[in-house]
């Protein structure tokens, strides 16, 4: 224990006489070591701050003197989360788990199989956190999340239902049913689910980039157009709403326009291979035939199984009157999974 001592002053009493001492009064303030609770409550205000390091020090040293503190070993966990040491992260959970089951520590398990991409494990997760906590729109809306990238767009849309149902403010999940509605080919249902998302979240550029491509299925492309400038000026250096652009100013007819388009998403991201891709097509539209095949090469040397960029150097080719190496380049394109090179491929028999 830690004392903090104070002595009074010794007094002497009269000149001739014996010196008499008053008697000294100790005071000792006893200053209490900190509790499991104390290093606790440190730990969320410098995991509020985001100081994760020292989060996580206070937080291992409160479940060191508590061995069965569940929040311990709960927001341990979230600050190794946060901290990208997911296997550490899952340990501390799953002792939480054993110390008491919670909705939030079977979300953050699942959060961690997601980022691995181990769907199925995730969803069971998730269905265990709603379990626990009915109405917890995150867990909803993480599993839609992974029922779209399942490609299980119907059941995806079912858990953005839930999490909208219980969250009605929660903006990401209208943009991701309607992203949803998107791929079964929904596009009026989309339309007003991104709507809806940008009332929400009206500066997302993500959303109005969406939106925008929602627009361009329907062939509304200046509506289009005007998403996508909104998008870029929500995020100037938004390389995908740029290519977009371009892409919906080729469908519009303005070919050199979307060249530009095309050049500036490049001017941010050399390697992307989809703007090159489709400066070819842009290319190709304006008879730009041996500059349409420079850039699928291109494209092709980035990545070289981009299936279409071998479809769309044939058709530069055959435009050139090469059928035999255009033909090349169709056989090429199916054998990467790329089916429209089938009726291109007819030309060559």
């Amino acid at each position: 224990m830690k004392f903090t001592w104070f002595i009074t002053s010794l007094l002497v009493i009269g000149t001739n006489q014996v010196s008499a001492q008053q008697d000294s009064i100790i005071n000792a303030k006893v200053e209490k070591e900190p509790t499991y609770q104390v290093f606790y409550n440190d730990g969320v205000t410098q995991l509020e701050n985001k100081k994760y390091d020292v989060a996580l020090g206070l937080f291992e040293q409160a479940v060191n003197m508590k061995l069965d503190f569940e929040r311990g070993y709960f927001l341990k966990g979230v600050t190794l989360y946060n901290l990208n040491k997911h296997k550490e992260a899952s340990e501390s959970f799953n002792q939480s788990i054993k110390l008491l089951p919670t909705f939030d520590a079977f979300y953050y398990l699942a959060q961690i199989q997601m980022k691995d991409k181990k769907w199925e494990d995730a969803l069971n997760l998730l269905t265990k956190s709603i379990a626990l906590k009915k109405d917890y729109s995150n867990a909803y809306y993480s599993k839609g999340v992974i029922q779209f990238q399942q490609k299980d767009y119907e059941s995806a849309i079912k858990s953005f239902d839930s999490t909208i149902l219980y969250n009605s403010t929660f903006g990401f999940a209208y943009n991701d049913r309607a992203s949803s509605n998107l791929e079964l080919g929904k596009l009026d249902l989309a339309i007003e689910d991104y709507k809806n998302a940008i009332k929400i979240n009206g500066e997302s550029a993500v959303i109005h980039n969406n939106l925008g491509s929602a627009y361009r299925k329907k062939g509304r492309y200046l509506d289009a157009i005007l998403c996508y400038d909104k998008a870029i000026t929500l995020k100037t250096d938004y390389t995908l709403a740029y290519n977009n652009r371009g892409v919906a100013k080729i469908d519009k007819g303005d070919f050199q326009a979307a060249i530009d388009d095309f050049n500036k998403a490049l001017a941010l991201d050399p390697k992307y291979t989809f703007a090159i891709n489709n400066r070819a097509n842009a290319k190709n539209k304006l008879k730009d035939y041996q500059g349409a095949i420079i850039d699928c090469s291109k494209a092709i040397e980035i990545d070289p199984k981009f299936g279409t960029a071998f479809l769309n150097r044939g058709i530069a080719k055959e435009n050139m009157n090469k059928l035999t190496d255009a033909c090349e380049d169709w056989q090429k394109a199916l054998e990467l999974g790329v089916d429209q090179a089938k009726s291109f491929l007819e030309y060559c028999h």
